[in-house]
């Protein structure tokens, strides 16, 4: 009985952390996926293997975070220096006839593809500037 408390008392803390889940989860699911599936080896497995589970996700979130570096387009906030993302900031204004993308995160030739196709879908065509060949492509 003794034994018993003491456990439920070690891990009344870890079990009060649900409640934020759902927050984690909003800011960002790679980290709230990495929670709930360590929290659910350590307790349903052991100690040992859920935190061997958890660091293994960890790493493979990392990796597929950095395949794939958030790509958005930024304005300018009135009255002040700061460019910020316009999709997510309601005083961020676009700047007539300039377009200022921002990569978050690393550039290489794993990702290249990823964030061409971003920066198409956030500006359009820029098949001159990147190199390629297109004659109904313009950019003035």
């Amino acid at each position: 009985c003794v034994l018993a408390s003491i456990v439920v008392v070690a891990l009344k803390g870890m079990f009060m952390q649900v409640k934020d889940l759902p927050g984690a989860w909003r800011l960002s699911p790679f980290d709230g996926m990495v929670w709930l599936v360590t929290f659910l080896s350590v307790v349903l497995l052991d100690i040992d293997y859920g935190l061997g589970i958890g660091v293994a996700l960890s790493l493979l979130c990392v990796i597929i975070m950095g395949q794939r570096p958030k790509v958005c387009r930024l304005g300018h906030v009135p009255s002040t220096n700061i460019y910020l993302d316009i999709t997510r900031y309601q005083a961020a204004l676009e700047i007539p006839g300039i377009s200022i993308i921002q990569v978050a995160g690393g550039l290489h030739f794993a990702n290249k593809e990823h964030v061409r196709h971003k920066i198409y879908r956030l500006i359009g065509n820029l098949s001159p500037i990147l190199g390629e060949s297109s004659p109904k492509s313009q950019v003035l």
